[in-house]
């Protein structure tokens, strides 16, 4: 009796490590980009071949829709950082508008201009403001009264 338990168990020690082995194998052979490692199998690695293999392939099966789900957030997110940006927030460059000849009096208009500047991260709105009367002034608009800054 002692010898058939030895027996058994060194089958089974034999069995797990064979699985083991291969298992690095079967998750390249299955398109994995990193393998599976025993903590993946540990709850069904002593099991009868037929639920191990049926177990094994749900992992490989849930590790592969992973990957790719990592892999199309990866691609959507380069897309996004190499995509110019929408016609509204590119940058116009005022001398290619052609200067108007415009009356001097005020008329009691105000004029609302919404800008969605790139902004580097860290800037503080007093110096995106001073950048953007600096550049108003630049371009010729002598008539700015006020400056908000939202989303800093």
């Amino acid at each position: 009796e002692v010898l058939a338990r030895a027996t058994a168990d060194k089958s089974l020690q034999d069995r797990t490590e064979m699985r083991l082995l291969k298992l690095e194998n079967e998750s390249y052979k299955a398109g994995l980009h990193a393998p599976l490692t025993r903590d993946h199998v540990n709850t069904f690695i002593f099991a009868d071949d037929e639920t191990y293999s049926t177990e094994l392939s749900r992992v490989i099966a849930a590790e592969i829709g992973r990957q790719e789900a990592t892999e199309k957030r990866i691609e959507e997110k380069r897309a996004k950082e190499q995509a110019p940006p929408p016609a509204e927030e590119r940058q116009i460059d005022i001398e290619e508008v052609a200067p108007r000849e415009v009356e001097a009096e005020s008329s009691g208009v105000t004029v609302t201009c919404v800008f969605k500047p790139y902004v580097p991260v860290g800037a503080t709105a007093e110096a995106l403001e001073i950048s953007l009367r600096n550049q108003m002034e630049d371009a010729g608009f002598t008539s700015l009264e006020s400056i908000t800054v939202t989303g800093l």
